[in-house]
């Protein structure tokens, strides 16, 4: 198990904020500087979604948010590995309810404060297991998104100093 995001893991946002992506730009999401970060501009909902250039198992989510710019009630979806290249330029539609191009992974409820928050991506049960359970859901993904579907600021705003997904990757 290891960090699944390396440098030829394409990062995409929602939106930065102001479009100053050269002081809150996705590169400040995984450049480990505690002084940076990723900062949304208004609205919801918010995402960050990443292209793998393999596909991965995931295991873990790991985030820093700036306290009073929290994603409240949250969500991981994913492209499994066997969708089809045709489908490729849907991806990148709005996510709607019933919608066949993403898939559900995890929802996940991120505390209002600013230390680095875990959140477990395999299925219940997966984590009481031995060994064998470290190894993700099973299921190989693609492009993974993570959505933040309301966020503790009023107007909508996401600030991530810190992400990292863990899992396994490999062809």
């Amino acid at each position: 198990m290891s960090s699944l995001i390396t440098s030829d893991t394409k990062i995409r946002v929602s939106s930065t904020l102001n479009r100053d992506v050269r002081s809150y730009g996705k590169q400040y999401l995984t450049d480990a500087s505690e002084e940076t970060c990723w900062n949304s501009d208004q609205g919801t909902p918010q995402h960050i979604t990443l292209d793998f250039p393999v596909p991965v198992s995931l295991v873990s989510l790991c985030l820093m948010f700036q306290g009073g710019f929290v994603g409240r009630d949250c969500e991981v979806l994913g492209v499994p590995e066997e969708r089809e290249k045709e489908e490729e330029e849907e991806w990148d539609e709005v996510v709607v309810e019933g919608a066949s191009s993403w898939e559900k992974v995890a929802d996940f409820y991120p505390a209002d404060h600013n230390h680095l928050q875990v959140f477990d991506l395999r299925p219940p049960g997966a984590a009481g297991e031995g060994l064998e359970g470290l190894e993700g859901s099973g299921r190989r993904w693609k492009r993974v998104r993570i959505v933040f579907k309301n966020t503790t600021d009023f107007y909508g705003r996401v600030t991530v100093y810190r992400l990292d997904l863990i899992g396994t990757s490999g062809a």
